[in-house]
């Protein structure tokens, strides 16, 4: 199994533009440094994830195929987050947002880590921060409460996803 996983979130505020730069470059550079061979790129929805894909995929290969998968974000990425840092206590912090249930938000990235998993070839995966940590918790058996002691991955390192850990 060859999947890499890096994370781009989205970048607001001063100063941004030139953080996303760093972090792509981070990205391409550990591409390079490791002779790293991508087949393709899936990418999340997010305009940072997206934009990150087509510049590492200069990098990665000159026929590497990108693709969105509308999956890793079909949920509330604000709600995500709150959940990993405060514990799941089955409801929303943002009631009027509704979002998807956690079990849902766990199968949705399940099957697609599944589909991306049986793809020959090497996959590299460009979400965020959220999704890095809950596809780690569906892959390690770990209760989403263990979620927030997951080792994070910073903006733009690329991790190899393994099944039961993490390999760097």
């Amino acid at each position: 199994m060859s999947v890499y996983f890096a994370r781009h979130d989205e970048i607001r505020g001063s100063g941004g533009e030139l953080l996303f730069t760093e972090a792509v470059q981070r990205t391409k550079r550990h591409i390079l440094d490791n002779e790293l061979i991508i087949d393709r790129i899936i990418t999340s929805p997010l305009r940072d994830a997206r934009t990150a894909a087509e510049e590492i995929s200069q990098v990665a290969a000159s026929n590497v195929r990108i693709s969105t998968d509308e999956r890793w974000v079909d949920f509330d990425v604000d709600a995500l987050t709150h959940w990993l840092r405060n514990g799941w206590h089955n409801k929303s912090p943002k009631p009027e947002l509704n979002p998807r249930p956690l079990d849902k938000v766990l199968s949705t990235i399940a099957s697609a880590y599944e589909e991306v998993a049986r793809l020959s070839g090497t996959t590299l995966i460009v979400s965020n921060g959220e999704v890095y940590k809950l596809l780690q918790v569906y892959i390690q058996g770990l209760s989403v409460n263990d979620a927030t002691s997951l080792k994070e991955v910073e903006n733009g390192e690329i991790t190899e996803i393994v099944k039961g850990g993490i390999d760097e």
